[in-house]
Order: C-alpha cells, then structure tokens, then sequence
C-alpha cells in the first residue's frame, strides 16, 4: 500500500513527535537523574522490594497483607503494581533508579501515542499532531511526574486515553466482547487509583448514551460491568482473601482522623467557593514555572506557593479558551463520548478539590492533575482544530499559533534541563545503596564518591557510617529541583551535633559517625577545599561531641582546621616533673 505523499509526511511528523517525547525522558533520567528531584520516597519503596523482597515473616499471604497494608499501597494498586514491575524489570536488566524510571516514561509517551489515536478517529489529523505537539511542548511540571515513578497518580495519565480507545472501538463494532474489555481497564483504572472514578464514570456512561436505547443496551450495561468486577479484581482480592483493612484505614483517616472529619464535612457550595478563590495560585490547567519555589506547607511540599505572571495568566488564558472552544465543537459533534472526554479536566478537578486532605486545601498537589493532562490536550486541540459555524476560522487559525508557541515555549524549556548521558556518572548513582542507608539529596556529581563512600563503611559500625553521612544527605526529597535557578545547589545541613545523639552510643560509635559525616561533607563539597572548611566549620557540637569533632577535623588535614581544633600546647614554664628516679 503506498500512502500519498501529504500523509505520509504528517506520520512521520508524528512519529517524530513521539520519539521526541522518548528521548528527552530517557536523556533526563539517564544522564541528570538527580534533577527530576532527590530520591522520592515512593520510588524507594518500589526499590525495596527488589532488594528485600516482602517484608515480615511467615506464610506467603501474611506477608502480602503486610505489604498491601502499608500506607501507600493501600490505598493505590498502582504502587504495588508498579514494584511488581520494577522487580520483574531488575530481573532481568539488572535494577537502578533509571530502568524504574523507564515505567512513568513509557506510560507517558503511551497516553500521548493514544490520546492522537483517539483524536485521529474523532477530529482528524490536524487535531492529533496539535496534541502532540502540545505533548512534547508540556508544562514542566508534567515532564517532571512523567519522569517519576511514585506510583498511582502518574502512570494513571494511560488510562483516559486508553479507555477512550476501547469505548469507541465498543461503539464500532457489535457484540459485548469490547464493552467487556474496556470494563475490564475501567475496573483496573480504579484499582490503580481511586483518581480515577471520575474517568471511569463519566465515558463509561457517555459511551453508553452516545450506543443508544436499542434492545442490546443491558447486554453493553452487563459486559461494561462485568468487565469492571474483573478489572477491580485484585482489590477484591486483597479484602477477601487478604483481609485489608480498607475501610478501616481510608485515605484520610488513616492519616489523620480529624482532617477525615473536616474532609467528610465539606459542602458542595463551600468547596466550589474554596476552589474558585484559590485558582491564581493553583496549579490548573497549565502551568510553566519556571523559577525558585517555596513549599506552600512543609508536610505537603509539592503544593506551590506562587503568584502566576502575566506569561502565566496568557497562557492559562490560551489553553481556557481553547478547551471552551473544543467542549462547544463536541457538542456541536453530537458526541456525548467526545464531549465527556474533554469534560473530564474540570470534573477531575472538582473531584480532587472535593475528596483532597491536603493541609494546604483547597490548594491540589500538582502530581493529581496529571492524569487529566490528555484530556486538556485533546479538548484544545479539538477547539482550535474543529470547523465552528459562526465563529470563522480565523479564530481557530489564531489559537492554533498561540498554542503552537505555548508548545515551542514548553519545549525551550525542557531542551534547558536536557544534557548528553554521562554512562559512567549514572553507573555510580547507586539508588540501592541509598536507599539502604536512608539518605536523599544525591547529586550526580557526587553519585559515585558517595557510593564509594558507603562501601568503605568500618565493620561492626555500618549504622554509624551510614547516619553520618545522612546527616550531610538528609532523606527529605526537594521537589522543585527542576524549577530551581540553579538546580545543582543544596542547602549543607549547618550546625550539626549541637543535639544529644538519641541513639547514644559509646565514644567509637560517636567518633565514627562523626567521621562520616566529615567525610560525605568532602564529597559534597567535591574538591572545593575553601568551602569544606567552611561547612565543617559551621558545626557546633555540644560537649560530648566537641573533643571528637576536634580530633576528626584534625585528622583530614590543617586545610580543614578550624579555630580551637589544636590541642594546647604545654607553656615552658609548666614542663611536666621527671620522673622519680628509682630507689
């Protein structure tokens, strides 16, 4: 089959598209790994599985309920799923940080692939190259979580498309065996993550409205169901079988019961109002920050505290318009599916805002939108693509250059953060060592030194070792890496040692933790002598430390010395007496 030459050109731009979207992920995660930002929790859980296997002790389903009761896999099977994967991955490949990595990224570029699939069918080609373009132009908050393997919120981004994709191959063809399969990624959808019931809900019933009445509806009704009892199957299992304590440990009480209460107490009205007022500093729909960003709440630090530019406010304002352009073009479509997709951002959102127990309500943590990201796309992509009657295309023709530059200005951006792979640098970034030492804050520049570091841990002290040098790479992630001005910069701990180690321990197990941290301190300062000194001399130890402290800074060098680390010299007027001579 030979295609004209028009369309063959237009899938090879996509195809570009497509591979474009590939190769900036794999060229963050494999040459700045460091950058998408520190050591997330998540993705350290899913290492411990591959390194530890399940925890606890016992037969093989206690130690699944074990597992799945924990705090995050109770509550989303995509953190489970997931782990199971990256176990599966390490198998074979070997395990790092990167190949976990490899799951969010191929999920992304996966949700765009079918997100133009989808527009392909419905709006034509133009509307699915402008999707891709918007893809690979996306806001830098999107490349970072699809850069990111928590678990749960972002690799759901698959699951809209994917669903829209089944639905309207459902709507094509007879008989229920599609319906049944797109029940069936319905079901796991919401396994997957409960930010998915609004997705589920909304096409499920679209697709079905868009079928008609005709005798074979309850036989679609029964098929889409029971697909999604199939799908939703391994949460059924882990209450059957398993006996999780689902209702038990809910979302919000499981954390703290009285925010539950606050959360469960929320009126309709009153969240509307709550969410209307804080959008300037929300994070929907699109949002390109690009500059330093304080935590909005320190237990939540991935919810901003930011005040949107006028760059800010054109290109919400662009994205606005346009999605608005597209829900009229849907309906004018007469397509209650393809209406209910590029719905689905705005009943996503107000699901969140409902059911969200953030401390910084009615604030969103930005990593949940993620998975409405290729419905927002398509619904801007159908506007400025679709033939309005009335409206002439001069709008849409004008919009299409807006969102083409919004696109060109995302991309900009991520080509900032891109650099070549350094293979050597990536081998000594070993996550599994950090992991098992607790710590965070890893630079690539320093990925292989600490590596070594770690190893050369003194027998019978390894804990020791390993705290020390936490205490120079402390474990709590900083999510803005990407949006810093300098993104290799991270604030040295400061005054370390001032505090009674609650541990305790006697004068070798101090010494040694000292040590360490001495030690990582060198590496973080990577050569730079001055500043070494500087941050091991910002230390101040208390009284059970400062002799120890002193010794270890004397024992690097005088190039570290720091004021009062020599030992007193003895005056010439009080030599020590001689000995008494023998009788």
């Amino acid at each position: 089959m030979t295609w004209p030459p028009q369309r063959r050109s237009l899938s090879l731009l996509a195809g570009a598209l497509l591979a474009y979207l590939l190769l900036e992920r794999l060229a963050l995660v494999f040459g700045r790994p460091d950058l998408v930002h520190d050591l997330d929790p998540g993705e350290l859980r899913h290492l411990d599985l591959a390194l530890s296997g399940l925890p606890g002790d016992g037969s093989l389903i206690s130690r699944l309920h074990t597992w799945l009761a924990g705090p995050e896999t109770i509550h989303h099977g995509g953190f489970p799923v997931l782990s199971g994967l990256y176990v599966a991955i390490s198998s074979f490949l070997g395990g790092s940080l990167a190949q976990l990595r490899l799951i969010p990224i191929f999920a992304a570029v996966a949700a765009a692939a079918m997100t133009a699939a989808w527009l392909h069918r419905r709006a034509g080609t133009l509307a699915a190259l402008m999707s891709l373009a918007l893809f690979a132009g996306a806001p830098p908050l999107l490349l970072k979580w699809t850069c990111t393997a928590r678990g749960g919120h972002l690799e759901a981004i698959l699951f809209p498309p994917l669903i829209a994709l089944l639905l309207d191959r459902a709507l094509r063809r007879e008989g229920a065996q599609a319906w049944a399969l797109a029940g069936i990624a319905s079901g796991f959808a919401v396994y997957f993550t409960y930010l998915s019931v609004p997705t589920v809900g909304i096409l499920g019933l679209a697709a079905l409205l868009e079928s008609g009445r005709g005798r074979d509806l309850p036989k679609r009704i029964g098929a889409l169901a029971l697909g999604g009892i199939v799908g939703f199957s391994p949460w059924l299992f882990g209450l059957v079988v398993l006996d999780l304590p689902y209702f038990d440990a809910t979302i919000h009480a499981s954390a703290n019961p009285t925010e539950a209460v606050e959360v469960h107490s929320r009126t309709t009205w009153g969240t509307l109002q709550a969410g209307a007022a804080a959008l300037p500093n929300n994070l929907w729909p699109w949002t390109i920050l690009d500059a330093e960003a304080a935590a909005y709440a320190a237990a939540e630090p991935d919810i901003l505290d930011y005040r949107p530019t006028m760059l800010e406010w054109a290109v919400r304002a662009t994205i606005a318009v346009a999605v608005a352009l597209g829900l009229w073009a849907a309906w004018t479509a007469k397509s209650p599916l393809l209406f209910a997709f590029v719905m689905l951002p705005i009943l996503h959102h107000l699901f969140v805002l409902r059911t969200a127990n953030q401390p910084g309500y009615p604030l969103i943590p930005h990593r949940y939108f993620v998975l409405a990201f290729p419905a927002t796309v398509a619904g801007a992509s159908l506007g400025t693509t679709a033939r309005l009657k009335g409206l002439g295309r001069r709008l849409g023709h004008g919009l299409a250059w807006l969102l083409a530059l919004v696109a060109l200005h995302g991309l900009i951006l991520h080509l900032s953060w891109i650099s070549p792979p350094d293979p050597e640098a990536s081998s000594g970034y070993r996550a599994d060592l950090y992991r098992q030492a607790n710590l965070g804050q890893v630079r690539l520049s320093d990925g292989a030194a600490l590596s070594e570091l770690l190893q050369a841990a003194p027998q019978q002290y390894e804990q020791e070792w390993g705290r020390g040098i936490g205490l120079i790479y402390p474990a709590m992630a900083d999510y803005y890496l990407l949006f810093r001005q300098n993104p290799e910069e991270r604030p040295y701990p400061g005054s370390l040692f001032g505090q009674e180690d609650p541990l305790g321990g006697d004068s070798e197990q101090r010494k040694v933790l000292v040590e360490a941290a001495a030690r990582a301190t060198l590496v973080r300062a990577a050569g730079d002598s001055g500043q070494a000194k500087e941050w091991l001399c910002s230390w101040e130890p208390n009284a059970d430390f400062k002799p120890i402290v002193r010794q270890v800074r004397r024992e690097l060098g005088d190039r570290y010395s720091c004021p009062g680390d020599q030992e007193p010299a003895v005056p010439k007027d009080q030599a020590a007496p001689a000995d008494p001579e023998s009788p």
